[in-house]
């Protein structure tokens, strides 16, 4: 990790994304690395592509790291790419901003107008579950987003997994319970015949919460 830091500045945008995604991934914990990295990536945000944007923002997440400046720089270059990110790599970067509890109000407003736009074939139930999560926890108004994932979770609730149901639950429930109502009783009905078994403490707590 060390040798990694010192050498910071010869990487390649790509190869300093795949570093910290390698440590995040391995759950390796190197907090001092990550903080000696985020100034460099945050300097030459500019010249990462949608997957490096995306994982870093997810990397610098799952490793619990505080880089606010970092994130301010990858949600200035996620906003100008936003047509170009794909739909896990979207979703990827609005949980990464729930998960540090940091606002984005540029990407959001972008965000909410390009999601509703493409086809939600392309988005499976883990990215619903974090982009309806996300906006909902940071409180952030996009009623056609939500309006969008809620008509597709109502035609095919079975695409969430425990987690992503809970998540799913929670957040359509906290931005509207009547609104999605339809959306709420599909991925209820989906939870209601997986066996109890296989939940979580925290999932049954989130469900309970609804």
């Amino acid at each position: 990790a060390g040798e990694v830091a010192r050498r910071a500045g010869e990487l390649k945008p790509q190869e300093l994304a795949n570093v910290l995604w390698a440590f995040a991934t391995a759950k390796a914990s190197a907090p001092e690395l990550f903080r000696r990295l985020a100034g460099e990536v945050a300097r030459r945000a500019g010249e990462l592509d949608p997957q490096a944007i995306a994982n870093i923002a997810w990397a610098y997440a799952e490793a619990r790291v505080s880089a606010p400046d970092l994130f301010r720089a990858l949600g200035h270059v996620a906003t100008q790419s936003i047509r170009r990110l794909k739909p896990q790599e979207v979703a990827n970067v609005l949980w990464s901003l729930h998960k540090m509890r940091l606002a984005a109000p540029a990407l959001f407003d972008a965000a909410a107008r390009e999601i509703p736009s493409r086809s939600a074939a392309g988005f499976n139930g883990q990215d619903f579950a974090n982009i309806v999560l996300s906006l909902a926890s940071l409180g952030v108004a996009a009623p056609a987003v939500l309006d969008w994932a809620a008509a597709e979770l109502v035609r095919r609730p079975g695409a969430c997994e425990r987690q992503h149901i809970a998540n799913s639950l929670w957040a359509l429930a906290i931005a509207d319970v009547g609104r999605h109502e339809r959306a709420i009783g599909a991925l209820w009905g989906h939870a209601c015949s997986l066996p109890v078994e296989g939940w979580k403490a925290a999932e049954l707590g989130q469900l309970r919460d609804v």
